[in-house]
């Protein structure tokens, strides 16, 4: 589970479109999102064992096993909607590293 939020927090499009900012109109402000993300994975940290012991490999399922089947369909819902965004900034990312190296 620490690998899939860690994947969907530093993707192409996190890591080119931060650098975007911190280079173009965010300045050095732009160090805050590097600051919220350690901090939730030293939260998440203290919270991996309990993930552990529930045998879960995603958050959806820890919701199944632990609120039942409609708060899993909610979670799933509301973790899968920003997919859709992080996909398309993952396309997007690709394809300006494409038109940088190939011209």
């Amino acid at each position: 589970m620490a690998g899939t939020l860690a994947a969907t927090n530093i993707g192409g499009g996190t890591s080119l479109g931060l650098a975007e900012q911190a280079f173009g109109k965010w300045g050095l402000s732009a160090v805050w999102y590097v600051i919220t993300a350690s901090i939730a994975y030293l939260v998440l940290a203290f919270l991996a064992q309990r993930f552990r012991n529930a045998m879960v490999t995603t958050v959806s399922e820890y919701f199944y096993k632990r609120y039942g089947k409609a708060n899993a369909l909610v979670t799933s819902i509301i973790m899968g909607l920003p997919m859709i965004g992080i996909t398309a900034a993952q396309i997007i990312a690709s394809a300006s590293i494409l038109t940088v190296m190939t011209g």
